[in-house]
């Protein structure tokens, strides 16, 4: 039993020596659509402050279409159980962009027409250090349906207390270990990743970190083909982000009505599941 418990407790993705829980904020992006911006490490709990966010917007009418996750890492139960919400509404997810020109990863935390970015810029050590999306941040990256963003860092987990870990017997420690395989490839099967990326993650251990590529943040790119073209149908070309708003308006009252579709249908069911009764 002590075992077991060890187990359930300990099971983290390497964090960095921070306490601070993540900021998880609701933001109006455009008429019914809200969006969600996680910043920071993931802890204990964080995926119910995730639920209680989303039932109290969602009781508004509103619809979850994007969780932006920008975030070193850290509790896996807590990512998990985010990604599997995040599924049940058919959200997607976003990752951070890069700005070449200033060697920066860059993170969106508003709409376009009052867009807000931040920038983290490492090789300078300079700016917001939590604009990045590395370790359990990919659990949570991977339960977008559309995943998007360039700068997806991953690794093998690891136990939060070492000291317990370094003191089983090889044979323990396997058997120790193998749960936590298996319980983090039964998530990823879950959530359709790749079983090559899926791989690619335990083969670096937990001190180290892999970036998804181009091709592989491709392979991730599991956004409804279905929708891309009924959107062209419906809706036609996309103007150009550098337009103004104004001009950019006519698409996006079109492209929300569309997008609305599923994830309004979506909400009922993650209301009949996570709401308490009154």
């Amino acid at each position: 039993m002590y075992f077991r418990l060890s187990l359930m407790l300990l099971f983290l993705v390497s964090l960095p020596n921070r306490t601070a829980a993540a900021e998880i904020t609701a933001k109006l992006w455009y008429k019914s659509q809200f969006n969600i911006i996680i910043l920071g490490p993931i802890v204990g709990g964080d995926d119910e402050k995730f639920k209680r966010l989303v039932l109290s917007w969602l009781g508004r009418g509103l619809w979850l279409g994007q969780v932006m996750v920008y975030s070193e890492g850290g509790d896996v139960a807590a990512a998990t159980a985010i990604g599997r919400q995040i599924r049940l509404l058919k959200s997607s997810t976003h990752a951070p962009n890069v700005d070449r020109s200033r060697g920066a990863i860059v993170c969106d935390l508003g709409p376009k027409q009052n867009a807000t970015v931040v920038y983290n810029i490492p090789e300078a050590g300079e700016g917001e250090r939590r604009c990045r999306c590395e370790s359990a941040c990919f659990l949570i990256w991977a339960a977008g349906t559309g995943r998007f963003g360039k700068v997806v860092g991953i690794h093998s987990p690891r136990f939060a207390d070492q000291s317990w870990y370094a003191s089983l017997s090889g044979r323990d420690a396997n058997n120790a270990y193998q749960k936590t395989i298996d319980m983090a490839g039964n998530y990823l099967k879950e959530m359709d990743v790749p079983p090559s990326i899926a791989t690619k993650m335990f083969a670096f251990n937990s001190s180290q970190m892999y970036y998804l590529d181009a091709n592989e943040l491709l392979l991730m790119n599991n956004y409804p083909s279905y929708l891309r073209e009924l959107l062209l149908a419906r809706c036609g070309q996309a103007p150009g982000d550098k337009l103004p708003f104004a001009v950019r308006k006519p698409y996006e009252d079109c492209a929300d009505t569309l997008y609305s579709e599923v994830p309004l249908q979506q909400a009922k069911e993650y209301l009949a599941r996570y709401r308490q009764p009154n």
